[in-house]
């Protein structure tokens, strides 16, 4: 049902303005601007999972919650944010990678749905 599915799905941009070009993007982070508002975002939110598309984003929120994330080892690119939310870093829709990455992103996705 599609009604109940929107019911638990959110979106949010980590970085918080457009992009001039696709590729400038990883010089566009504003590390203490957009992780605050990410921050803010997952503590009104509460999520299970995060989905977060693209290396540049994910390595921001390491960066900046290095005490708060933790690697699953036996899950490529995924983590622990707060010792209860999973984050799950896949490459993001747009980037030339992506049809290559989705199997990686399934498994990723069935296997924390698992726990």
């Amino acid at each position: 049902d599609c009604d109940k599915f929107w019911n638990h799905v959110a979106f949010t941009n980590y970085i918080q303005f457009f992009l001039p070009q696709r590729e400038t993007r990883a010089n566009f982070i504003h590390p203490k601007r957009d992780f605050m508002a990410f921050n803010e975002v997952v503590e009104d939110l509460q999520p299970d999972i995060i989905i977060v598309w693209g290396t540049a984003v994910m390595n921001d929120i390491i960066s900046h919650a290095h005490s708060k994330i933790s690697n699953i080892d036996d899950l490529q690119h995924t983590y622990l944010y707060n010792g209860e939310i999973y984050i799950i870093k896949t490459t993001h829709p747009a980037a030339p990678g992506f049809n290559s990455s989705k199997e990686l992103f399934k498994k990723q996705l069935l296997k924390v749905l698992e726990t």
